[in-house]
């Protein structure tokens, strides 16, 4: 990909707290997208991919103008061909978002995706940073976010790209475990990827 801008990929598995890295480096000023979020947002508002969600889905999964979300995930938690034909519309919109998002930003900018190398993202970056954080801390952590139950939890761990994989793509890791304020890990962070003025 041409690009003058610099892209620095944020990753994790759930429960990792790297929005809350990402929230600190907003914070000071620097341009994080993200892909959760727009991806939501394109799902809802981009008619090529509404039309496209709807021959995958049938018309009656979108509902006052948003996706019916518990239904989507309830067909492709079921169906993992369901969800790669899902993620082979979403995907390319969010990518090709990013990149025209990317092109209008004149300093280094931040990419954060929960599946940042399973959807392929990571070849736009030139840095990649992985957000761990011991199991346990994971676990509670998203209890005490989402209404949901430990087992559920474990699974959607489970389910995602473990750390000791996702450590082959990074540059830099970040140790989340609460035993140091975000803004000191970011410091570091920042260290590292030579970005401190």
């Amino acid at each position: 990909m041409e690009q003058a801008t610099k892209v620095i990929g944020i990753t994790g598995g759930i429960g990792s707290g790297k929005s809350f890295i990402s929230n600190e480096i907003e914070r000071r000023g620097y341009a994080v997208y993200n892909s959760d979020l727009n991806a939501r947002n394109i799902i809802d508002t981009d008619p090529h991919v509404i039309q496209q969600l709807k021959q995958l889905f049938g018309n009656d999964i979108y509902s006052s103008n948003c996706l019916n979300r518990p239904e989507v995930a309830k067909l492709v938690f079921a169906n993992k061909q369901l969800l790669q034909q899902m993620n082979a519309i979403v995907h390319p919109a969010v990518k090709q978002h990013f990149i025209t998002w990317a092109a209008s930003q004149k300093q280094p900018v931040f990419l954060e995706a929960a599946i940042l190398v399973e959807s392929g993202f990571h070849t736009l970056c030139d840095e990649l940073v992985l957000v761990t954080a011991p199991l346990d801390l994971r676990i509670k952590r998203v209890l005490k976010r989402d209404n949901t139950t430990q087992e559920a939890v474990a699974q959607r761990i489970k389910n995602q790209m473990s750390d000791e994989t996702l450590r082959q793509y990074a540059t830099v890791v970040v140790n989340n475990d609460e035993t140091r304020p975000v803004s000191v890990l970011v410091d570091e962070l920042f260290r590292k990827l030579e970005m401190l003025k």
